[in-house]
């Protein structure tokens, strides 16, 4: 059993303030730190720090943060054999954290757009031994579409997390087991405002008939609707103190393919992954704050 990733990785710089800056302003911040990130990186840690057996791929650069990166991976213990190194600067990624735990975050891609369509195909072998296949849009788009057909092709389940959201195309939906978008993306990727359980319902519809088998939309603290073309229901959130959204997307995806891998069902996977974005806001950062299977096992959580 393992989960093949494709995914960016990005060194995150990220600051506290109270407010985000306006145009033209100045705020004073409260922290800075320097870690590890990108939603690639994000849901293999997540993967492999719930116990499942996971394989990372992507680009990192030549330079002082790629060596930084790597050090972190092994630290994780995750093999980086996957991960190639180019001489284009390692992807970062600038995050604003405001006092109410909300983020905004500019990426500059770098090396993770170096990552291309023959680079999936030499891992072919990893990608047909694997049960569950997952990967974000902070890579290049013939790259996700090439991934994508390959686990179409050897019959894997295929996650997609359309984050930052954009236009997706038919041949690309085509081939997507599991799609997560959040409410926002949900809007981007078929032009329908998700503004009440109708339109949700309206725009997974879309989905469906572009070819995705199921959808998960996922809510925040409210937890995540689950849809297919035969059946619809919420699965309910938990009630945490937040202190930091940074990351919360990548731990419900990445246990969310940790429970698909161990075999359980798309509802068990769903509340399962609800917990653990739950738990990951309660703390501050992206890797920093993804929980361990021991901590998600011991919290006590409230609907």
């Amino acid at each position: 059993m393992s989960v093949f990733v494709l995914g960016s990785l990005n060194v995150d710089m990220a600051v506290r303030t109270e407010t985000s800056p306006k145009p033209g302003q100045t705020v004073e911040g409260s922290s800075f730190s320097l870690g590890c990130g990108g939603k690639g990186a994000n849901q293999a840690v997540a993967i492999k720090r719930l116990s499942g057996n996971v394989i990372l791929s992507g680009c990192l650069g030549n330079d002082a943060n790629g060596l930084f990166y790597r050090q972190n991976l092994e630290k994780e213990g995750l093999d980086d054999k996957a991960v190639k190194s180019v001489s284009e600067s390692t992807g970062v990624a600038f995050i604003i954290v405001e006092g109410n735990g909300q983020n905004r975050i500019v990426i500059v891609h770098g090396a993770n757009y170096c990552f291309e369509p023959a680079d999936v195909r030499s891992f072919e072998k990893q990608i047909e031994e694997a049960n569950v296949c997952l990967a974000q849009l902070e890579n290049r788009t013939d790259t996700i579409e090439e991934f994508a057909s390959l686990a179409r092709k050897h019959n894997k389940t295929f996650i997609l997390n359309p984050a930052p959201a954009k236009p997706l195309s038919d041949g690309l939906l085509k081939n997507v087991s599991i799609l997560t978008p959040n409410e926002n993306e949900l809007g981007i990727l078929t032009g329908i405002n998700p503004s009440s359980q109708e339109k949700v319902l309206e725009a997974c519809d879309c989905l469906h008939k572009r070819g995705v088998d199921t959808v998960i939309v996922t809510l925040g603290g409210k937890g995540c609707f689950l849809s297919t073309p035969n059946s619809k229901s919420h699965i309910a959130g938990y009630r945490v103190k937040v202190v930091d959204t940074t990351g919360a997307g990548d731990s419900f995806n990445g246990a969310l393919a940790y429970m698909l891998d161990e075999g359980r069902s798309i509802n068990e996977a769903c509340e399962f992954a609800n917990k653990v974005g739950a738990l990951t806001v309660t703390k501050a950062g992206a890797l920093s704050s993804l929980p361990t299977l021991k901590e998600v096992k011991a919290f006590p959580f409230q609907n």
